[in-house]
């Protein structure tokens, strides 16, 4: 494996990589087994080497294979197998003595999850380890385990994706919301749930299920042109005939929404802060169509053209509508 693949490997694991590099990053290492192996090995690394007491400067490990030849040393491994015994016997005490709530907490420090963030603008497809693929909208994070299709096929969401999911009936695949679990039953289907309270399930092929968070007797099921959200805290059923995808080719599209529905989405686009200032204002319907590729301050002076308002930029985050 190159140089800069390593050197970019450590730039992601200290947080360095630019955002604009994380999508390209995330893509190759999923086409590269070599250095998908070698992130993940360094991941490792890192987790062993928090455990390790080092007294004085640290030799500079780049790689996993550096690693590995450093332990031929005599005297570091030996060290590294004495720290090894207290380590396993510690967890040993602790197994015995938190055997319930303690097995269950490491377990899940020890699971290996799978994230995928998508910046601001931006939308990312990607195919899922059973075939199944998602496509994640502006902001929006999915998780899934690294044994993802063994025993289980669930993911979680946070922000808005569009699912065409490889069904299996031994193997139901779970889209975990803050809110709900979506089930396939052999299907295509979008999620949107961001943090502030937009949240909507609509159904465009084969069948899906979905039930409030731990409330499982209390699931509906949809119909293809059908989609579900809350009503309060009761989850209601309607007809949804426009199915909006059009996300995922770079379009926003809004059909007689009001200004303060337009600009609540923009916020998943968008980094700026929005605020109008006139209620009268927050009332105004519109009908627009947009690239994702144009900047907030673009797509709010096309909104401008049919319903004259006023628009002041206070600095790069903070833009006012009155």
């Amino acid at each position: 494996m190159e140089e800069k693949d390593q050197l970019e490997i450590s730039r992601y694991l200290d947080k360095e990589l630019p955002e604009e590099n994380l999508m390209d990053f995330i893509h190759r290492c999923e086409g590269n087994p070599e250095m998908k192996a070698e992130l993940q090995a360094q991941k490792n690394l890192r987790a062993y080497l928090a455990m390790i007491p080092i007294h004085g400067k640290p030799e500079e490990i780049t790689n996993y294979k550096h690693f590995e030849s450093l332990t031929q040393r005599k005297s570091l491994r030996r060290r590294i197998l004495v720290i090894m015994g207290y380590a396993a016997t510690a967890l040993a005490c602790i197994a015995i003595a938190w055997w319930g709530g303690a097995k269950h907490s490491l377990e899940q420090s020890i699971a290996r999850v799978q994230k995928v963030e998508v910046p601001y603008g931006q939308r990312v497809n990607i195919t899922l380890p059973d075939g199944s693929t998602a496509w994640l909208n502006s902001s929006s994070t999915l998780e899934y385990s690294a044994s993802y299709g063994q025993k289980e096929r669930k993911v979680r969401l946070v922000g808005e994706g569009y699912f065409v999911v490889e069904h299996d009936a031994k193997l139901p695949f779970l889209v975990s919301t803050s809110r709900v679990v979506v089930k396939d039953l052999g299907t295509a289907f979008s999620v949107k749930d961001y943090s502030d309270d937009d949240f909507s399930v609509s159904l465009f092929k084969g069948r899906v299920s979905l039930y409030p968070n731990g409330k499982e007797n209390e699931a509906v099921e949809l119909k293809p042109g059908q989609k579900a959200s809350f009503q309060g805290y009761d989850l209601v059923v309607t007809r949804d005939d426009l199915g909006d995808t059009e996300w995922k080719e770079g379009i926003i599209s809004f059909r007689d929404k009001t200004l303060s529905d337009i600009v609540k989405e923009l916020r998943h686009y968008y980094p700026e802060e929005v605020i109008i200032e006139n209620s009268a204002l927050g009332a105004t319907h519109f009908s627009a169509t947009f690239r994702t590729t144009g900047s907030l301050m673009t797509q709010l002076r096309l909104l401008q053209m049919s319903c004259p308002f006023q628009i002041k930029s206070e600095g790069n985050k903070r833009i006012i509508l009155y």
